[in-house]
């Protein structure tokens, strides 16, 4: 995994519209946006971990526990990050929030102005 501490890197839904309402407040920090798509991309669980250490907290904080999978299959459950994505992988809906990633600081934008606390 190499990133681009120049440029913001952005992990979201982009079939939610929150998530894709971070990108224009995302763009007024940088012009350059690395878009990860949960949705879409074959994303690495390195850069999930990476923000979830940088974050210093837990993977499942990060979690839509109101969504259906997450009650049926995975309440209850304790995994590791790389679990919890793969879990997010296969269901987009699971991640809680986009994630932004801007010179080594990082955002949990449950809000989309949520990603200006990156300047």
């Amino acid at each position: 995994m190499h990133l681009d501490h120049s440029e913001i890197t952005l992990l979201y839904n982009s079939k939610h519209p929150r998530d894709k309402q971070v990108v224009p407040y995302a763009m007024t920090i940088c012009s350059k946006i690395n878009k990860q798509d949960v949705s879409s991309m074959d994303i690495s669980a390195t850069l999930f971990e990476y923000m979830v250490n940088a974050l210093n907290c837990d993977a499942k904080e990060l979690i839509n526990k109101a969504d259906p999978e997450y009650q049926e299959k995975h309440r209850g459950h304790e995994y590791k990050p790389k679990m919890w994505f793969k879990a997010i992988k296969s269901n987009p809906n699971l991640l809680k929030a986009p994630i932004a990633l801007y010179k080594n600081k990082v955002v949990v934008c449950r809000n989309p102005s949520d990603v200006l606390k990156l300047r």
